[in-house]
């Protein structure tokens, strides 16, 4: 019937749109790095369209995608965009730095403490 068609979201979402949300958010960024990773190695090449690391990132990126869209039906998009943007720009400022070794400026550590200040 157009009643269920149009039913309200609850408050509480469900956990199980948190968890495809986290799952979007590691897939996302594991495309990211590895993408990174390959297209300073090879550039836009023909290599890189061949490159088992490529086509893993594009893996990642794709289910990463259709995570974000089964935790939509869940949580409210002005939720879950926010959440997914901060903590992906989190996760790449420290990545960076943690794992590929980049300095984490100031500026960026004051934008970490500030996103996670304004969302408590």
């Amino acid at each position: 019937s157009r009643s269920s068609q149009c039913e309200v979201r609850s408050l509480k979402p469900p956990l199980s749109g948190w968890i495809n949300l986290a799952a979007a958010i590691v897939l996302l960024n594991v495309g990211n790095f590895t993408l990174d990773s390959v297209a300073k190695d090879l550039g836009v090449t023909r290599q890189l369209f061949s490159s088992p690391s490529f086509l893993l990132s594009i893996g990642c990126l794709g289910i990463a995608f259709l995570f974000y869209v089964r935790s939509l039906r869940h949580l409210a998009l002005a939720v879950a965009y926010p959440v997914m943007v901060g903590l992906s720009l989190t996760a790449v400022a420290l990545g960076n730095h943690y794992w590929l070794g980049a300095p984490l400026a100031p500026p960026q550590a004051l934008g970490i403490i500030v996103l996670f200040g304004g969302s408590c």
